[in-house]
């Protein structure tokens, strides 16, 4: 039991890359991690405000390229605003840095 745990993603892990991420124009306020038991199938979200549409569309590609991530979404809607965009981006993956 204890070897799968090494194989496991942790909500510290996952948000610690997460973080490392360049994020100009983005201001995090918030995150959730939930497990999955499907290989791959990790969830994460991130609650944020973005200072224009540039740096949130900027951002949500660079987590969708991270090789832990396998998909970033964000509701067509969060483009509405032109500034201080608040923001909720889904990230599925392993979760796994």
């Amino acid at each position: 039991q204890l070897q799968i745990l090494g194989t496991q993603p942790t909500a510290a892990g996952a948000i610690k890359a997460v973080l490392l991420v360049p994020r100009p124009g983005i201001s995090i306020q918030g995150f959730t991690f939930t497990p999955s038991v499907t290989p791959g199938a990790n969830r994460m979200t991130l609650v944020g405000v973005a200072a224009n549409r540039d740096a949130l569309r900027q951002y949500v590609q660079t987590l969708g390229a991270l090789p832990f991530v396998t998909k970033a979404e964000l509701p067509i809607s969060s483009y509405a605003k032109e500034r201080d965009i608040a923001f909720t981006v889904t990230l599925t993956g392993t979760l796994l840095p």
